[in-house]
């Protein structure tokens, strides 16, 4: 949605053939280069995730913005090892060492009691036997019942069933970067309620927000859409 000027990807090894390979607890990038930074499931995969995000921390600009995924309930996955879950807690703890102030987590829309009970039925494959056909068949129809169920879990409390953690943050500056803030108005418009954590955004009036939109790329039409939830809080939200 947003043009960028250079994208590059990180990977301590070559077969997925990364732009940079490095090990990420030390990475050979200068210091506020990268207006946006993301670490999608690579935490528990690292013996000190502090010291990657700080890594990440390091190399993103004033203005930042940093997207951590992590797993918490989910199958061991040993690429090459899993070593750590994180809890939703426990990775806004880290970001709050780090020092951004400005962050939000979350563990929506991966809640759930029949949820996570669907996606333990989708990982389990049987042992080799003669039965292996129908145990898989049984499992693959259990996880389809259970997936149909999770409406219900819209009535239990269930906050803190959840398969993975999401945070975004900001690394403070004076100034947010144009790009930064256009990354959190596209989340605006997917979730208006980061209106309580961003206060950048609800403090912003429109026609600055705008110009923010299109400096990052979008058309007039587009930033008008992308907007609109704003706006729409904005006529409910005067003061």
């Amino acid at each position: 949605m947003f043009q960028f000027d250079e994208i590059s990807g990180l990977d301590i090894e070559s077969n997925s053939h990364p732009d940079v390979v490095a090990d990420s607890h030390s990475l050979p990038i200068r210091d506020g280069c990268a207006s946006s930074v993301q670490v999608q499931h690579v935490l528990e995969h690292v013996i000190d995730p502090l010291r990657v995000l700080s890594e990440s921390y390091r190399i993103l600009e004033g203005g930042g913005i940093l997207k951590v995924a992590t797993p918490f309930m989910w199958v061991e996955h040993p690429h090459p090892i899993d070593y750590h879950r994180l809890s939703a807690s426990g990775l806004d703890f880290l970001l709050l060492k780090l020092g951004l102030k400005l962050r939000f987590v979350e563990t929506e829309p991966w809640t759930g009691v029949f949820n996570m009970a669907g996606m333990t039925f989708t990982m389990a494959n049987a042992k080799k036997s003669r039965y292996a056909p129908f145990v898989n068949t049984f499992t693959y129809i259990c996880a389809l019942i259970l997936f149909r169920l999770r409406s219900l879990d819209r009535l239990i409390e269930c906050d803190r069933i959840y398969m993975q953690s999401v945070a975004v943050g900001i690394k403070d500056s004076e100034d947010i970067g144009s790009k930064a803030m256009a990354t959190l108005l596209f989340l605006w418009a997917r979730r208006p309620d980061l209106q309580r954590a961003f206060t950048e955004v609800s403090s912003s009036d429109y026609s600055n927000l705008l110009k923010w939109a299109v400096t990052s790329g979008l058309t007039i039409d587009g930033a008008k859409t992308m907007l609109e939830p704003y706006r729409s809080w904005l006529l409910t939200n005067p003061n």
